[in-house]
């Protein structure tokens, strides 16, 4: 009698189910996807945190405008060190002020383009103003976009009043420019004295 072929000992055994090679690309890049949002949101609550933190970001102020005790008149609200030095604040009659550093790769060019750029502005005027004995350079426009200062029915004008400064210190590499601007939709200018004001707990001139 031959043998069953049953007891063959030579029989391939059924193969093992494996997970398929495209299934650990799709878990792959799924959990890199997580790992990588994950990082990116710590990174970014953390920016904000110390976007948003005063006691970080005075100190920073101090080093594109120095000031020798911090100033009562602006209360900070949000300060970035990314590509360029950027701080807003609010002033104590509801100013919106602006203080920026810009790269070194141009100071020229850079300057130019602020003064000059008509982007999302109009009513452009320049001028200048005396602040702590020294004169600075100064454009006088109308900041568009935001609530219109404009009758009902006319298309919005801007947001209100803005002066742009150039508050350079006479032995810094980088351009500093400081714009405050009206919140209230008017298009009256900022007076002179506004911007004295907003400046004088700063290092602008040789008469503090």
């Amino acid at each position: 009698m031959s043998e069953s072929p049953w007891s063959d000992e030579s029989a391939a055994a059924p193969k093992k189910k494996s997970v398929p090679t495209w299934a650990w690309w799709v878990g792959g890049g799924c959990l890199f996807m997580l790992l990588a949002f994950g990082v990116a949101a710590f990174v970014m609550v953390s920016f904000f945190k110390k976007a948003t933190d005063p006691e970080r970001q005075w100190p920073e102020v101090a080093q594109v405008l120095a000031y020798d005790k911090r100033p009562e008149n602006l209360t900070l609200v949000f300060g970035s060190q990314i590509g360029l030095d950027l701080f807003f604040f609010h002033d104590k009659h509801g100013l919106v002020v602006v203080l920026m550093r810009l790269p070194a790769d141009d100071d020229r060019t850079s300057r130019k383009q602020a003064f000059e750029s008509k982007g999302g502005r109009h009513s452009m005027q320049s001028g200048s103003i005396k602040v702590q004995g020294r004169d600075l350079q100064v454009m006088r426009f109308v900041q568009e976009g935001g609530p219109s200062s404009s009758s009902a029915g006319e298309p919005s004008r801007g947001t209100g009043g803005s002066v742009l400064v150039d508050v350079t210190p006479e032995d810094a590499e980088r351009p500093v420019f400081l714009q405050v601007t009206r919140t209230d939709g008017k298009d009256e200018p900022i007076p002179d004295q506004t911007v004295i004001d907003i400046l004088a707990p700063f290092h602008v001139g040789p008469e503090r």
